[in-house]
């Protein structure tokens, strides 16, 4: 949930960096390395099945 709401928080930065692309007609889609991994995260929960939180959940007794 917190890897989740962070990626979201960072798409949203990129989102306001891609507006000042738009505004200034410059290409918005010159750093598509930031968003590709932020969409991710955002869509697909990080680790709970083949991660290493998963290890640690299954370890871990609390």
């Amino acid at each position: 949930l917190a890897t989740r709401g962070a990626a979201l928080a960072g798409l949203g930065l990129q989102l306001f960096l891609w507006l000042l692309y738009f505004s200034s007609n410059r290409w918005a889609f010159e750093q598509p390395h930031e968003i590709v991994p932020l969409a991710i995260l955002a869509l697909v929960p990080a680790g709970r099945v083949w991660g290493l939180d998963a290890r640690m959940r299954r370890a871990w007794p609390f």
